[in-house]
Order: structure tokens, then sequence, then C-alpha cells
């Protein structure tokens, strides 16, 4: 495993190319950049790839028996003019100009015939680009059906994919440049842990400070008016549904039922009679939090 990380730390590879892009549902650019640099050792297997993993023989199994096609494993490949891009295809189709890649599922959302999710077509285009192929085979195990969804080669997208990976890793990887700060949960990890202390020095904020504290301040206002439109509309459709568990209308479902509220365990370890000094040994300080406060809006703001 640790030779395989070590390798995987010498290219980018079509779930990282995703990343870089903004695409990924599972990783920022920020953790692609940590894990090139040895910051830390990546994601750790889920239980989701852990089991995609298991079924992915399963599912090239079943695909050869549906489609005749004979499959073949593939190792790294590496792009031939720049060999820090590489990428591991599932399978390459023996015989044929194509590709096999094994998805699997709890539902089949964000997959139809003509179309999968971003991060998924990003994936199949690197790989069809890397291996010189025309075309993929996405195979989706979903539920218990197999869905067969035929990717063409994208060469032009695959190019601008190229470009912006070069670019990416001669700027990030090479050159040591932390990526832009996003809005990601990721972004917020690595800054905690880059700046765990404050010093309780006071900074004046210079002129492009000024104006991202202004766009702050607009986004906040403006979030806070959607927040309270959320709000109102969550309770007129609650007035509505009045005692009733559910209510159904094409696309979407509400229900209007009891959750189980979580234990107050301070309140009770102060009735079971707990010191004081012994909750606060078992109250981890919280990390750095970054708070806003703004001065009330003149009328001219707020129009």
């Amino acid at each position: 495993m640790n030779d395989d990380r070590e390798e995987r730390r010498t290219y980018l590879g079509g779930p990282d190319v995703a990343a870089i892009l903004g695409l990924s549902p599972y990783q920022a650019p920020i953790d692609v950049w940590r894990f090139k640099l040895g910051f830390d050792e990546g994601q750790g297997q889920t239980e989701r790839m852990r089991l995609g993993q298991l079924l992915e023989q399963a599912i090239a199994d079943a695909y050869s028996e549906q489609t005749g096609r004979q499959l073949r494993r593939v190792g790294l490949v590496r792009h031939k003019q720049y060999p820090f891009l590489g990428g591991h295809p599932d399978r390459l189709v023996v015989g044929e100009r194509g590709i096999f890649e094994a998805k699997a599922s709890a539902s089949a959302r964000g997959y139809s015939d003509d179309d999968l999710p971003p991060h998924v077509r990003v994936q199949v285009t690197w790989y069809t680009g890397l291996v010189g192929r025309d075309w993929a085979d996405v195979v989706l195990l979903a539920g218990m059906g197999l869905r067969i969804i035929r990717v063409d080669h994208d060469p032009e997208l695959f190019e601008q994919m190229v470009t912006a990976a070069v670019e990416w890793w001669q700027r990030h990887v090479v050159g040591r440049v932390e990526p832009e700060p996003d809005g990601t949960e990721s972004y917020r990890r690595h800054l905690a842990e880059k700046f765990p202390i404050e010093s309780g020095e006071t900074l004046v904020a210079t002129a492009e400070q000024q104006l991202l504290a202004d766009e702050l301040r607009q986004a906040t206002v403006a979030t806070k008016a959607a927040e309270a439109h959320e709000k109102a509309l969550r309770n007129r459709l609650a007035a509505a549904m009045g005692e009733a568990s559910v209510m159904v209308g094409p696309g979407f479902k509400f229900t209007y039922s009891h959750v189980r509220g979580k234990p107050a365990w301070k309140a009770i370890a102060e009735e079971a009679g707990a010191p004081p000094e012994l909750i606060a040994k078992h109250t981890p300080e919280g990390a750095r939090q970054f708070r806003t406060y703004f001065a009330a809006l003149t009328e001219e703001e707020a129009a």
C-alpha cells in the first residue's frame, strides 16, 4: 500500500484531474496538493471504495457475459509527453478500441443513457486519451441492475484537460504553490492545521482585503435573505401539512415527523455528580473558527 501511495504521488490521475477542475464530489484541489507533496497520506479507503473494488470483478464478468467482449487488465499508463500525467483504467476491451470502467452505486441517480456525472466523464475521457482508445463503456451496477453507457472519446476535451493538468502540476507541485482558498471543508481543515495557534495580533485590512470583506458582507446579507425565505417556505408547507406525516408531489417528498434528540452529555454528567474539572478534562478545545462582525447596513447599501 505504501509503495502504491508513493507511486500515486508522482502523477495526476483521473480522480485528481476531476478534483483540480472542481468537479469531484470526493476531494478538493487542496487534498490533491497535500497528498502529492507528502503533507498527508491522502484519503484512506472508505467502505464505499472497498466495496467498489470487490464488485469490480463481478461487474466485469457480468459485462463480458452480456456483451461477449473480453477484457484485459492494464497497469499504470502515463502520458507519452508528460510522464507526471497518468492513470489506471479498469480494463481494456480486447480486439476493440474501447475501455471498460466499472461503477457501483446505491442508485442510478446522475447516470443516463447519454449523460454521466461530471467527475466520471472526466475520468473516462482521461483514460481513453491516455491509452489512445475511441470509446469507453461505463458499466453501472445500481440496485440489482446493470447499465452500460457508451462514451465516445472527446479529443478536444482531453487536450484541454491535459493543458490544465500540466499548468496545475508545474505551479502547485513543482512550484509548491498552495491552491487558492475555496469554500470546501478540506480547505478549512488545511487552514486549521497550518495555523493552529493565534497570536492575539490585530491586522489592519489592506485595500484588497477590504474588497474581499465587502464581497463577504454582500454574500452574508444575500445568504441571510435566502435562509429567511427558505424558512418561510418550510413553515408554510408544514402549516399546510398540519397533522399529516408525508406530502408528495412531482419530483418531491416532504416529511413532518418527530426526530430523536441528542443526549445532553454535559447536563447528564453534572446531574450524575461529575466534578467540573472532570467535565473540563473531557471537553476538548475546539478548532479555530472564522467569525464575521459587520456594522449595520446604510439605507443605500441595503437597497
